[in-house]
């Protein structure tokens, strides 16, 4: 009879396991539910950040309208572009915006493909010595001359659209870019409007 004692409690032991069971498979599910809602929002979360730093582009307009100032690069109208790598050892050139009025900084090259010099939010910032920065005679722009007296950088705006007009030299002394009519035009990879295209 001693060894029949047990024998009621069995049932309720297998009950106990199914609860414990059931526990762990609803905490189980919780744990995978949650872990799913925190990546899906993190994918969401990125995705309205990526949205929210692309670039606006409505024709050859990025990032500006008309009658905004914009600089033109190849007929394309941005409010930023970037003409080569800043960390590189080649020529470089990048335009910015800054409180409405036009400023560059860049590693400029010569045509023999010497260094010439480095600018820093021309025409506002710091001329090396030596060289010399002067107003355009026929233009609202400046000009960068070097110790030559000649023209290595220079740009000019035509109402509130900017242009750079000169020739631009790589560190082998090939052309990389030059001015025309339908705004600079580029020979090497040229990022255009912040989080924009880049084209080259």
């Amino acid at each position: 009879m001693r060894g029949e004692a047990p024998g009621p409690a069995a049932p309720q032991q297998q009950a106990g396991s199914y609860i414990a069971s059931a526990i762990r498979f609803a905490t189980a599910l919780i744990l995978i539910l949650s872990a799913f809602y925190i990546e899906y929002g993190s994918v969401t979360l990125k995705l309205r950040i990526r949205e929210s730093m692309m670039a606006s582009m409505s024709g050859n307009w990025i990032n500006v309208r008309p009658g905004d100032p914009a600089f033109n690069v190849l007929t394309n109208m941005c409010d930023y572009f970037e003409l080569g790598n800043s960390s590189g050892n080649d020529v470089w050139l990048e335009g910015r915006i800054v409180e409405g009025e036009f400023v560059f900084n860049g590693r400029l090259y010569l045509k023999n493909g010497k260094l010439g010099t480095l600018i820093d939010s021309f025409p506002k910032g710091p001329v090396q010595e030596g060289w010399t920065q002067r107003r355009k005679l026929d233009a609202d722009g400046y000009e960068l001359l070097d110790e030559h007296g000649e023209v290595i950088f220079g740009y000019h705006v035509d109402g509130k659209i900017c242009v750079v007009d000169v020739n631009l030299y790589k560190a082998n002394g090939e052309l990389a870019a030059h001015g025309g009519q339908g705004g600079m035009v580029s020979h090497v990879p040229t990022k255009l409007g912040r989080n924009g295209i880049i084209i080259g």
